[in-house]
């Protein structure tokens, strides 16, 4: 049980790896391109629908409500852009979500330092607008690796030292009386030699 919640940790760990990273790309990218990712969305009461999200600035929005363009082939779409109508466009939205013009952006939902939940439509519940700043984007991503890094150094340091005083570097039992396997654990310590010629630790 514990191996395969170990492999579920290992690729948690992975993903938030490669969002933080993807994040920091589109934090650089948002200087002077909009990303628009979209694709149509399963209708409801008979409107087609579509979600969005745009990535400028350091900040991205994420938009579901309805879109009256159904033609559009299935599956996610990608688009940059650099057109200043573009980039005005979600900037001008950002801003409004920045000062709380509740006019031009619906009911607000939530608001906490960095996200903003908006209902464009009180009467279709499934019609919002998110708008998150990046950088809560990447901290939130970074703190599973940052976790996960910080821990294998601490163990890691531990493993050292206890092998320097001859102890079993899992369990930090006293091998000086058995020093070939650990009565306490069953682990067979690394040799210095060896760990030092295979790069064990």
């Amino acid at each position: 049980m514990r191996r395969p919640l170990h492999i579920l940790l290992n690729l948690a760990t992975a993903l938030s790896l490669v969002l933080f990273v993807a994040t920091v790309a589109l934090w650089v990218r948002g200087r002077s391109t909009v990303d628009f990712l979209s694709r149509p969305a399963a209708a409801r009461g008979g409107e087609p629908r579509r979600v969005l999200i745009a990535a400028v600035g350091g900040v991205v929005r994420v938009t579901v409500g309805k879109d009256a363009l159904d033609a559009r082939p299935a599956g996610w779409r990608h688009r940059a852009s650099a057109d200043e109508f573009d980039v005005g466009l979600v900037r001008a939205t950002i801003a409004a979500a920045d000062a709380n013009d509740t006019d031009y952006l619906g009911v607000r939902l939530l608001a906490v330092p960095g996200v903003r939940v908006y209902s464009v439509d009180t009467r279709e519940p499934w019609t919002f607008q998110v708008f998150a700043r990046l950088w809560v984007v990447a901290l939130a991503t970074a703190v599973l690796p940052a976790r996960r890094l910080a821990g294998w150094l601490i163990g890691h340091r531990r493993r050292r030292r206890r092998r320097a005083a001859k102890r079993c570097p899992l369990c930090g039992y006293d091998l000086r009386a058995t020093p070939d396997r650990c009565p306490e654990c069953g682990a067979v310590p690394v040799s210095n030699d060896r760990a030092s010629g295979s790069g064990s630790v």
